[in-house]
Order: structure tokens, then sequence, then C-alpha cells
């Protein structure tokens, strides 16, 4: 397991976070490994706290070098792509300002009484048992009787006789 490491160190991560560098870099930068300092975040909810406050200054350092890099880099395609990564960055990790905003408000009430009245209407008709034929029956005999239209079912018995 590896040493522990000290408060000033992460003090010294978090900063190097906030001021825009990714953490891994920031860790390798102190010479810490990256999983330990996420272990020290689940461990304490101070260093969970300096965490969520670095990843808010992270995400506006992301914007800050997005705007630089529009006016200094001379190939625009280059800057684009690296604008777009970091704008990329700053939504993800602060969501509620840099994260693209969908904003979907509904004011409009349904009735749907309507609806449910039509529904009931047609389940009363199949309750309605005054309405339903059980059987009804034919007297065969009273038919005419077809001729046969082939000679092999001319020469088969009647079942009904």
């Amino acid at each position: 397991m590896p040493p522990p490491t000290s408060p000033d160190t992460i003090r010294a991560v978090l900063e190097d976070y906030a001021n825009g560098l990714p953490l891994a870099t920031a860790c390798e930068r102190h010479n810490v490994c990256d999983s330990r300092m996420y272990a020290r975040m689940r461990e304490s909810d101070i260093w969970r706290d300096q965490y969520r406050a670095a990843s808010e200054r992270h995400a506006a350092a992301m914007v800050r070098q997005a705007l630089e890099l529009a006016e200094i880099d001379p190939d625009p395609a280059r800057a684009r792509n690296r604008m777009m990564i970091r704008q990329w960055v700053a939504g993800r990790v602060a969501r509620e300002t840099w994260g693209d905003r969908v904003d979907v408000a509904i004011d409009q009430r349904v009735s749907i009484t309507a609806a449910l009245e039509a529904a009931e209407g047609r389940v009363r008709l199949g309750r309605d048992l005054a309405n339903v034929i059980d059987a009804e029956s034919t007297d065969l005999s009273a038919l005419p009787a077809l001729p046969a239209t082939d000679n092999e079912t001319a020469e088969l018995p009647n079942p009904f006789d």
C-alpha cells in the first residue's frame, strides 16, 4: 500500500487541477497516484468538498483556455478542435454552469375526462346482457340442396341424411 498522501500534497494537486490541468497530470506533477487521490476523496467529506470546488474552478479554467485559443492559435481548424474539447470537459465537470441547457417546460393542462367517458361507454356496451345473442339455430332441411360441381362429390353420401 502506498504511503498516505499529505494534506499539503493533496491541496497542491487540487490547486493545479483547479488551474486547468487534468487531474492525472496534476497527480504526476506531485508524484501522487491518481487512484490514491480518488481514495482520499471517498474517505473524507472535507476533501470531497474541496475537490468539488476545484472542479468548478477547473471548468472555468477550461473555458478560459478555450477563449485564449480562439484568440491566439493561427490555425482555425486546430483552434476549433482544441476549444471544443475544453468546452466539452467544462460542460461535463460543471454541468449546471457550462453544460448544454435543455429547457422543457410544459404549462398546458390536459383533461382526459372525455376519453375516460368514451372508454367507459364502450365497456358498458359490452356489459349490457340484453343485447347479447347467445346462439342462433337454423333448420338445415329448409335449405335448398346445392348441386354438385364435380363428379367425386356427387358420389359421396350426404352426412345430413
